[in-house]
């Protein structure tokens, strides 16, 4: 079938949970590699096979469509795709074991109890705990796991300090993501190190580096309600204002950490940077305002020394 489109027929079965509905996920996943699929009638069949016949039954069909793919990249698509999916169930099933234990004990109410406890009733240490708790979650489990784990055992404990419960589950969601990029394992870091031969540590820390602005993200939309702007919950003015001082305090996080703005950045430039942008990250009138006044007096300071710089080099 190389370069040209032709018919194929493949069985598809199953004998284990909701078979019908196996069935049909099957054919749904078919149809983004085959045209025109159409299903057979269904049969069930007795497993075949010493020692197999204790096993429920079979519910088999044939799918029958036309595609462009050689039998061989067909063969290799379908392989691709059940090996692949081991990794998702397995990860489910685990989640989804953890959380049964966690629901049935008790233990996520316990759990959210401490760090409520442990802030004191403190809004920024409950959500500090927080998302200490996030991280190291994720430094053990995939993203999806650690999610799914953290929303019953960590959410509940936002959720009772005054947090929405959207903005918990985003937090929850985004300190998830980033425990990818968080030492010591930082399993993206080290993927993309293995693809581009490069240095796995040197690669986690400067990757580290880069997103580290991005780890207080979730703090603009937990500390105050005006905050969730980000999340598009309020005003348009409201959100457009939130945004465009959450962008602008990033910006002056990263040049911080950086110490890079159009040239080097000197260290006391570097530190009022960074107060800068941790001012522009809470999101409140009087922090908006101090923040954006020191980030545009120390983004002057440095363009004013870099021109007086320039200046005295031509004169010379």
């Amino acid at each position: 079938m190389g370069g040209t489109v032709g018919r194929v027929a493949i069985a598809i079965g199953a004998n284990l949970g909701d078979r019908r509905t196996a069935v049909a996920f099957a054919v749904e996943r078919l149809a983004a590699l085959i045209d025109g699929l159409t299903l057979s009638d269904l049969i069930e069949t007795e497993p075949d096979g010493e020692g197999l016949q204790d096993q429920p039954l079979y519910l088999n069909a044939v799918v029958v469509g036309e595609t462009a793919l050689t039998p061989r990249r067909l063969l290799i698509a379908l392989q691709s795709g059940a090996v692949g999916v081991l990794g998702v169930c397995a990860t489910t099933a685990t989640a989804g074991i953890i959380v049964g234990v966690v629901t049935l004990t008790g233990l996520g109410l316990k759990i959210s109890g401490i760090i409520v406890s442990a802030a004191g009733g403190t809004l920024i240490l409950t959500v500090l705990y927080s998302a200490l708790a996030v991280w190291l979650l994720g430094l053990a489990v995939p993203v999806t796991a650690s999610y799914i784990i953290a929303a019953v055992m960590v959410a509940p404990a936002l959720v009772a300090s005054g947090v929405p419960l959207a903005a918990a589950h985003m937090f929850i969601f985004y300190y998830a993501v980033l425990s990818e990029v968080s030492p010591p394992t930082a399993l993206s870091p080290f993927a993309a190190a293995a693809i581009t031969g490069g240095n796995p540590f040197q690669t986690m820390m400067l990757t580290w580096k880069y997103t580290l602005p991005a780890f207080l993200v979730p703090f603009v939309f937990t500390l105050t309600a005006a905050g969730t702007g980000i999340l598009f919950i309020g005003t348009a003015a409201a959100i457009l204002v939130t945004a465009a001082t959450a962008a602008l305090g990033i910006a002056a996080l990263a040049v911080a950490l950086t110490g890079w703005l159009t040239a080097p950045v000197s260290g006391p430039h570097r530190a009022l940077f960074g107060a800068g942008g941790l001012l522009l990250c809470y999101a409140a009138s009087l922090a908006d305002a101090l923040g954006i006044g020191l980030t545009a007096l120390v983004a002057f300071l440095h363009f004013f020394g870099r021109s007086r710089s320039a200046g005295a080099e031509i004169r010379s």
